[in-house]
């Protein structure tokens, strides 16, 4: 058989592309002819020496990594080894047939050494495949990690970068994005279970697809879909939050999504003790607005609630509370009253002692405001065990105010 090499290759040629067509488009036929011929031979040469050649395995790994490397179903490589060892069964049994010579026990043996043979070549190929498909996955996660990595630097804006990140971490090439960053899935309420949580067939089965990658410590994950999908996927996060998890704001440019990340991060640091673990930015953006300026913010504190927080005792909590409420409630002393479980009039009598000592009014669209955002801050800072401003001497409570509005 290895004296006619030629025309047992050919017939293995033609029953693996008449058998299996998964090699019709992925492997040039001269490949194809040239792996089989190879590993005709390397089989044949180790029944003559007893399976104990020198590089016997050299052409089976080889033709793994190729297969693997054109996308061949490692079933059809399998498959066509099978062939290989059917033709060379085949061509021995005709030529046993053509000699009288050869015993019936000795076709016996030859049988026996053939899928021996066949067997070895096909685990050294299943062995050799699964290693170059693990290698190239491994170097197809770098890339997709380098790229997402850059993203979140803020490189985004590089075209050459945008479409890579397109290409490797097959998202969609329209925005909007949205990014997701904290602990889902670590630390130690998780030793006896999945150390680390991906959501992504949760997201991707509400139509938001989505990369992830580590980055400081917790998961960071790169979303796209709809601006309605994406400001509402706090639901499908939950499950895997532990510890805060925050939400960027949808963003309408790859180039932004460093800035998202920022966005995620001062997100997660909103959540409130015993409060839902993932925190949306688009639901706190007066809180984000106060915490990410923290010397605008404590002078605005200061300027508007400083009198207050100098109070001795619990005093200042309680007003505070009580105006916060008043706000939040649509400036309702009726359902301030019923939240805060005292008398309307105590509602009013408090609201009236805020203006006194804070010396600002409670009504008007700026005072309002200022309100509001001292409020917001001070909210995120009690949270935070941290002060929002400094005592600065006795209270100087202003006696000349007039009246809560709206009360």
């Amino acid at each position: 058989m290895l004296d006619h090499l030629d025309d047992v290759t050919d017939r293995l040629v033609a029953a693996i592309l008449a058998e299996d067509e998964a090699y019709a488009g992925s492997v040039p036929i001269e490949d194809l002819r040239s792996s089989c011929r190879e590993n005709l031979a390397r089989v044949l040469q180790g029944l003559v020496a007893g399976g104990t050649t020198q590089g016997l395995l050299d052409a089976p790994v080889a033709t793994a990594v190729r297969r693997a490397d054109q996308g061949v179903p490692l079933e059809s490589v399998l498959h066509a080894y099978r062939v290989g060892g059917r033709v060379i069964w085949d061509g021995m049994v005709a030529l046993a047939r053509h000699d009288p010579d050869v015993p019936l026990e000795a076709v016996l043996v030859a049988a026996s050494a053939v899928w021996d043979l066949v067997d070895r070549f096909s685990s050294t190929v299943a062995d050799a495949y699964r290693r170059t498909e693990f290698d190239r996955l491994r170097q197809d996660e770098r890339r997709r990690d380098a790229v997402l990595a850059a993203l979140l630097d803020g490189r985004g804006g590089d075209p050459a970068l945008a479409s890579a990140a397109v290409e490797l971490l097959d998202l969609p090439a329209d925005p909007p994005y949205a990014v997701v960053a904290g602990p889902l899935g670590d630390g130690e309420a998780d030793r006896h279970v999945e150390p680390l949580c991906w959501p992504q067939q949760a997201l991707e089965a509400r139509g938001v697809r989505s990369a992830w990658t580590m980055h400081g410590g917790h998961q960071v994950g790169l979303l796209a879909g709809t601006r309605s999908a994406l400001v509402s996927v706090d639901g499908l996060l939950t499950p895997c939050a532990r510890g805060p998890v925050g939400v960027s704001a949808p963003v309408d440019d790859l180039a932004r999504v460093g800035a998202a990340l920022r966005q995620a991060r001062l997100a997660a640091q909103l959540a409130e003790p015993g409060g839902p673990p993932v925190v949306m930015l688009r639901a706190r953006l007066v809180d984000a607005v106060v915490t990410s300026a923290p010397e605008l913010t404590s002078l605005l504190v200061e300027d508007q609630i400083g009198e207050l927080l100098r109070l001795p005792g619990e005093e200042a909590e309680v007003l505070l509370d009580t105006v916060s409420t008043w706000l939040d409630t649509g400036m309702s002393a009726g359902r301030s009253a019923q939240r805060l479980h005292c008398h309307r009039n105590t509602v009013l009598n408090r609201l009236r002692r805020v203006v006194a000592v804070s010396g600002h009014r409670l009504d008007g669209p700026e005072e309002l405001a200022r309100w509001w955002m001292a409020l917001s801050a001070w909210r995120v800072a009690h949270r935070g065990g941290r002060p929002v401003t400094p005592p600065a001497g006795p209270s100087a409570a202003s006696a000349s105010a007039s009246g809560a509005g709206g009360s």
